[in-house]
């Protein structure tokens, strides 16, 4: 029988990003009456900017539109970079140290939840709530393992822990293949199917840190049987076993136990890495999968955190020393030896980073502990004491009552105020007790605190940058399946492949490495699991259609050659990293991107359309 729709049930129901097929002139009134273009924007209504406030009624206006809303991705790109760069590392090295991880779990953990969070909060915002979340997170996975992985490959020679390797690169074929049967098997997922998601993924962490402390258990056993050697008479049997002992036990140490590097950031460092990577490595009898060890690998010197923390100490000194020229100084937004190592388009983005910098300084708390005093700022700290609660409180009650004015969400101040009572008599009792030269015994509460305000600030940013790469994508006729596999994803994984980059070059490969495999496992289980549970849209029948989207399936077959060319390379070279890795890896990414865009050009066929699970479009 045929049913009547009326107007008010078509804009209930209507999706905003159809804006886009409505006549200029009528698109005003369309995204005005759209229910979901209440929904799908964050901070603000782009939509109704600028088809109502900027009256945009021909092609040619609206192209300068989508041009400044490119400029605003642009920018947010570069602060969330800057913020993953800059204070994420940061406090990601003192949680490891604090917690006393070693890289490898540091990296599966700390440093993959951390690059993840703020996807994995995007996923559940309504501008997701129909997009194919499947493919996403194998397009992120394909992106990180390629870019990241690769980069890593090429800048760095080490040896990943073999068995950690292997058990990770086939948690990445189980979790894609699980993951599609249960979406799959009766065309939608189920509650029991997210809660089983969400527990494998804890599974995988529990089994790690298991197997960490089996590794250490074994590293003391082997400490105590060298300790037991030196004390006796050796044969020259026993001396050629002492020294078999202390080789072990060396790869054992920089496998289970994590330091802190003395060098920084730079391009002179950076090239010291380059040249030396080989040296610092392992020397290898041979390159193929017999290699191993034949000599214990050196480290480098690491930093010991009590003399960065009372470098500057002196019980003589007044506590308020310095108090307002450090203020000043850990306010300037631009970092003198970048200035100076940088040539002018280097210097320029230092300049277009400044004010970020500088708002981001501001309220986020940014503890070092390769800094002297840790990066303790006495009188800024006690100032975001204030403002970085403030700013939390602020951002997270706009974010629950989602409640828009004409062109932009409403912040209501009042329970954002209240914080005032109680962070304005902290911050005086800190500004009292604490000193200048020395941080004081809960420095590590501001870690946390910076912690919490970046992931806010990083969940608005991918947000926003997830709506304005939509309207981007859909403005120039491209399907909302392929801006979201490919734009979208690439996007959101440079602060993935910046922050992981950095880690490698700062001596923490390993770390890196373990983050770049396990970014997958948890898209695929931890995000796949609370999208499920979360949003009520994929337990409904026909879900499958929108989950594993159009590119679902050539996306799929892309993700399980790079998994097994992994295993495959690690096989062949002993688990130690080559540069012929890195650039197939960059191969591999160039024609995943290419197959893609042939596909959405219609060039040739995508695998999705002749698949029976998925009607023909």
């Amino acid at each position: 029988m045929n049913r009547t729709f009326s107007l008010a049930e078509v804009y209930s129901k209507v999706s905003c990003f159809s804006v886009m097929t409505v006549k200029h002139e009528d698109r005003c009134k369309f995204v005005s009456a759209a229910d979901n273009c209440k929904h799908v924007m964050n901070l603000f209504r782009y939509y109704k900017i600028m088809y109502c406030a900027l009256e945009v009624n021909d092609r040619s206006s609206e192209l300068i539109i989508i041009v400044l809303y490119a400029v605003m991705v642009f920018f947010l790109i570069l602060w969330t970079l800057m913020l993953m760069q800059k204070f994420f590392c940061q406090v990601i090295k003192i949680l490891t140290i604090k917690l006393n991880l070693n890289e490898y779990l540091a990296g599966i953990t700390l440093i993959a939840m951390c690059n993840s969070s703020p996807e994995l909060l995007t996923n559940l915002m309504p501008v997701r709530s129909l997009s194919p979340v499947y493919s996403i997170a194998l397009s992120s996975g394909i992106t990180v393992l390629s870019l990241s992985g690769g980069i890593i490959c090429y800048l760095r020679s080490f040896q990943i822990n073999n068995a950690c390797a292997i058990r990770d690169i086939l948690f990445l074929v189980l979790c894609s293949e699980l993951v599609l049967y249960f979406i799959l098997t009766e065309g939608r997922t189920r509650i029991w199917e997210a809660v089983a998601l969400i527990t494998l993924f804890l599974t995988y962490v529990i089994i790690n840190v298991i197997d960490l402390k089996l590794s250490r258990l074994y590293m003391e056993k082997v400490k105590r049987k060298i300790a037991e050697m030196k004390t006796r008479d050796l044969t020259i049997g026993d001396h050629q076993e002492l020294s078999n002992l202390e080789l072990e036990f060396s790869a054992l140490e920089i496998h289970n136990m994590m330091g802190l590097h003395n060098y920084r950031y730079t391009y002179y460092y950076d090239n010291m890495i380059r040249k030396s990577s080989l040296r610092r490595s392992t020397i290898r009898r041979s390159t193929l999968g017999l290699g191993r060890v034949s000599k214990p690998i050196p480290q480098e010197k690491g930093i010991d955190l009590n003399s960065t923390l009372n470098i500057l100490h002196n019980p003589d000194n007044p506590k308020n020393m310095f108090i307002f020229s450090e203020f000043r100084e850990a306010l300037w937004p631009v970092d003198r030896e970048q200035w100076r190592l940088k040539g002018w388009c280097g210097r320029g983005i230092l300049l277009i980073l400044a004010p970020l910098y500088l708002l981001s300084v501001i309220i986020i708390p940014n503890p070092d502990y390769t800094a002297d005093k840790h990066g303790w700022s006495k009188l800024l700290n006690c100032i975001q004491i204030i403002i970085s609660p403030f700013i939390c409180t602020l951002i997270i009650h706009a974010l629950h009552l989602k409640d828009y004015d004409e062109y932009s969400m409403k912040f209501d101040f009042i329970y954002a105020l209240y914080s005032l009572a109680i962070t304005v008599p902290l911050a005086i009792a800190v500004l009292i007790h604490s000193r200048t030269d020395k941080p004081p015994a809960y420095h590590i509460i501001f870690a946390i605190l910076g912690f919490i305000i970046t992931v806010l600030i990083l969940t608005i940013c991918f947000t926003e940058m997830e709506v304005l790469i939509a309207i981007i994508g859909l403005s120039f006729d491209l399907s909302e399946d392929y801006v979201s596999i490919s734009i979208r994803v690439l996007a959101a994984s440079l602060s993935d492949i910046i922050v992981n980059t950095s880690l490698a070059k700062q001596g923490y490969e390993r770390m890196a490495f373990a983050a770049t495999i396990s970014h997958p496992i948890l898209e695929l289980t931890l995000g796949m699991g609370l999208v499920c549970l979360v949003n009520a849209h994929a337990q409904e029948e026909g879900a499958v259609n929108w989950l594993i989207g159009i590119h679902g399936y050539i996306t799929l077959v892309f993700y399980l050659i790079l998994a097994i060319s992994y295993l495959g390379w690690g096989l062949i070279y002993n688990f130690f990293t080559r540069r012929s890795m890195g650039i197939y890896s960059f191969i591999i990414y160039a024609l995943f991107c290419l197959y893609i865009i042939l596909a959405e050009l219609e060039i040739i066929y995508d695998i999705t359309f002749l698949s029976p699970y998925i009607e023909p479009q």
